[in-house]
């Protein structure tokens, strides 16, 4: 969507350059930064403790999570559209 809304009246145009697409990267970088380092903590977490020799039990925040339907929305969200949703715009 940020890509659309960003370049749509360039590539209409015919004048795209580069300091269009840079513009994208600038504006989707930083969530997807965020987003694959919570990736990187989650698993160095769960995939750490699932694998290890103990008896697995799923951390506190996770079984918090899954019982209150208000976070399991807002984490489902998060995860599925990330920090920073994007919109269509005309």
């Amino acid at each position: 969507m940020a890509t659309s809304s960003l370049l749509w009246r360039s590539l209409k145009a015919g004048t795209l350059e580069t300091s269009d697409l840079e513009r994208v990267q600038r504006r989707r970088e930083p969530p997807t930064r965020f987003i694959q380092w919570v990736q990187g903590i989650l698993q160095k977490r769960l995939v750490s403790r699932a694998l290890d020799a103990k008896p697995f039990t799923i951390p506190w925040p996770a079984r918090l999570a899954a019982k209150i339907p208000f976070f399991r929305t807002l984490l489902a969200k998060i995860i599925g559209m990330g920090p920073r949703p994007e919109l269509v715009q005309n």
